[in-house]
């Protein structure tokens, strides 16, 4: 399965809506290969969220955090997506 089969997946399934919040947890991530390209196409092809989604991603090690900015970067700097070093900065600034 590709990234763009599950994105349809969760895009047509009756129980996702665009507009849930998500907190992701990407401490136990070592390491990322995805380039600005690769963003690109996961922030405007794959991404299943809509603009009115609030999006946590914890990314306390530099590789990962610079990913996710990226990624917010490439979406055109989407505010609805807020990239925090820590699982409690994360939960008091975002999900509320």
């Amino acid at each position: 399965m590709t990234d763009h089969d599950s994105s349809h997946s969760v895009k047509t399934s009756l129980a996702f809506e665009p507009d849930f919040s998500e907190l992701v947890d990407l401490t136990q991530v070592m390491s990322s290969e995805v380039d600005f390209q690769a963003a690109m196409l996961l922030a405007h092809q794959v991404d299943p969220f809509s603009r009115e989604a609030r999006r946590a991603f914890v990314a306390p090690r530099a590789a990962t955090f610079r990913t996710i900015r990226m990624y917010q970067m490439a979406g055109g700097d989407d505010s609805s997506i807020a990239v925090f070093r820590t699982m409690a900065e994360a939960k008091h600034q975002r999900i509320r």
